[in-house]
């Protein structure tokens, strides 16, 4: 499905990831662990952007649009897949067949009351939740997803992944909590220090090598913890 090779990731002369050579099959969840700044979101974006419009995308920051509504953030997920006319309607009259299918993915990540609301007054959560709704409505068979659930409660958290389980064929994404990501993976790549350290099915990862990814062996950290600053963070293809 996808095959992305490449020696080092640089941008503005800075070495951001080496030897990448990550090859993902039709039907994988590939879960990709590591401390913070390992370089899991440059790995993703590469990903993201070798894909091309095959994939969905949810990224860290959630790339809204505080002054729109959720429903029209939700509609930037297919913004490329529209003309200029037809995304300039939408803004201003959105039909009820759009309408109908927005819906339905807010209703997915239960925030159906919140359609008309814009998302700088939503919570964090419900900002996340509009991301991944984002990318549902995208309908790709791929999603790449960095850290989608790390503003969600567990249970939430729980709920969220069996939707995104549910819908996408093949998903590429980190995840804060390591026991989630477990939990969801059929193979697990552990990045550390800006490499792929290792690359295996999920049942072959042993305890020492998550401790070796962490160093404290806190399988847990937050999402503030896990985040990363990278030159090569792209907004998604709806919002460009």
């Amino acid at each position: 499905m996808l095959h992305l090779t490449a020696e080092s990731l640089t941008a503005h002369g800075q070495v951001l990831f080496t030897g990448l050579d990550l090859k993902v099959e039709a039907g994988e969840r590939v879960v990709v662990l590591g401390a913070s700044g390992a370089g899991k979101t440059t790995l993703l974006n590469a990903l993201y952007r070798h894909a091309g419009k095959n994939a969905a995308l949810i990224p860290q920051p959630h790339g809204l649009v505080g002054p729109l509504s959720a429903a029209h953030n939700v509609a930037l997920g297919r913004i490329d897949q529209v003309s200029l006319l037809g995304n300039l309607r939408s803004l201003l009259w959105m039909p009820q067949a759009e309408r109908s299918a927005i819906q339905d993915q807010l209703l997915a990540v239960d925030l159906p009351s919140h359609f008309d609301q814009p998302v700088e007054t939503l919570s964090g959560g419900e900002q996340s939740r509009t991301a991944i709704a984002r990318a549902l409505y995208r309908g790709s068979p791929l999603l790449i997803a960095d850290e989608p659930c790390a503003a969600l409660d567990p249970e939430r958290a729980r709920s969220v992944l069996a939707v995104l389980r549910a819908r996408f064929d093949t998903i590429v994404c980190s995840m804060h909590d390591v026991r989630a990501g477990l939990a969801l993976a059929t193979r697990i790549i552990g990045v550390a220090d800006r490499k792929m350290v290792f690359d295996q099915p999920v049942g072959d990862v042993t305890e020492a090598q998550l401790d070796a990814l962490y160093n404290n062996g806190d399988k847990s950290q937050s999402s503030a913890e896990q985040s990363e600053t990278n030159p090569l963070d792209t907004m998604p293809r709806g919002c460009m």
